[in-house]
């Protein structure tokens, strides 16, 4: 099935069940990742209004998290940094935390992200076991920022850690070696 067909698929099926929380996500999280930034903020709008007369509470800290992410995408890291904030102040979520650090990142803000990665990356060993992968993530990202900010040692305890908890992070083996010819051609 063509892109242009899946798309139409989706909201077809998000037209009829426009109150559906988990299709609304799989709806938006498409439309993100084809780059209709509009698209996934009208979808956002539609699950809201259609739900806006429900008697139930819907869970409103996964929208702001949505919203965070398309106004990175449009670059308007402000806006982003304040609506990941708002997702916070609702529910911690590291997933939420590890956005608005590469919001604060892209900004500039470098310190503000490298502090944000620090707290999401000392995981209690029940967490880390079961998203090895986003902590590894977490920690390639964290070492980037060290290795830019020309801490060495501790950019690459941070790879190697990265490298520790999921030897197929190609981002940390790459960073590492960079570090590696980066220090052999400087001392």
């Amino acid at each position: 099935m063509g892109s242009v067909r899946y798309r139409m698929k989706l909201w077809d099926l998000f037209n009829k069940y426009s109150q559906n929380e988990l299709l609304c996500k799989i709806l938006v999280t498409y439309l993100l990742s084809i780059e209709d930034l509009d698209g996934a903020e009208n979808a956002l709008r539609i699950f809201i209004f259609n739900n806006s007369q429900s008697e139930e509470n819907i869970a409103i800290s996964w929208i702001l998290n949505y919203q965070g992410i398309i106004q990175t995408l449009r670059n308007n890291n402000d806006a982003a940094y304040r609506k990941f904030s708002e997702s916070l102040k609702l529910k911690d979520d590291l997933f939420v935390r590890y956005n608005r650090a590469l919001s604060l990142y892209i900004s500039g803000r470098v310190g503000e992200a490298r502090e944000e990665l620090y707290y999401i990356v000392t995981p209690e060993k029940s967490l880390l076991q079961k998203n090895a992968s986003f902590y590894s993530r977490v920690s390639s990202r964290l070492g980037e920022i060290l290795l830019s900010q020309k801490e060495y040692k501790s950019a690459r305890r941070m790879l190697e850690y990265a490298l520790e908890i999921n030897p197929k992070n190609y981002k940390a083996v790459a960073l590492l070696s960079d570090l590696e010819e980066l220090l052999k051609n400087n001392y």
